[in-house]
């Protein structure tokens, strides 16, 4: 805990900042959770088809929204939870700057969002437990996790280069 202590100033509103959208992150996913499936399925049929239409519209193709829906989802599970994962990255590096000291911390907390995410979904009429969606949610965790190291290693080397 002394470590913390010795933090300056801007590392802690860099880490409350970051905190602040972790958990607005979490929020905006549980309250996807807890959508019933016909809610859930209204929003994926949404983005599906402005997905198509502009595959269509930019490569002239006739793609129907029913052809994006799965990786649309899937897309949308992956960024959720890179978004979250970089977050804390952010929250993380703030207070202790070395990536192996805190990407536990950031891999456990994406891990255990995503079940906490799926055990949701088992109390939303019309949802389920999926755990192809964990490994895709933990994916994207990595991902934003590794998207962070990359910013902070081009800022860094901007910075003192």
């Amino acid at each position: 805990m002394k470590k913390i202590k010795n933090v300056s100033k801007a590392k802690k509103i860099g880490f409350f900042v970051f905190l602040v959208l972790s958990i607005l992150t979490v929020i905006f996913i549980f309250s996807n959770s807890m959508k019933n499936g016909e809610a859930s399925s209204a929003d994926s049929e949404w983005l599906s088809e402005l997905v198509a239409n502009i595959i269509n519209s930019i490569f002239k193709t006739s793609l129907a929204p029913v052809d994006t829906a799965a990786p649309v989802r899937t897309f949308a599970h992956f960024s959720e939870f890179a978004l979250l994962a970089f977050c804390l990255s952010g929250a993380f590096y703030n207070l202790f700057e070395k990536a192996k000291k805190y990407f536990p911390w950031v891999f456990i907390t994406t891990v255990t969002v995503a079940l906490i995410d799926e055990t949701i979904q088992l109390f939303s009429e019309g949802r389920a437990f999926q755990l192809f969606d964990i490994f895709i949610d933990s994916s994207g965790g990595i991902f934003g996790f590794l998207f962070f190291l990359l910013i902070i290693s081009i800022f860094t080397k901007n910075k003192n280069g």
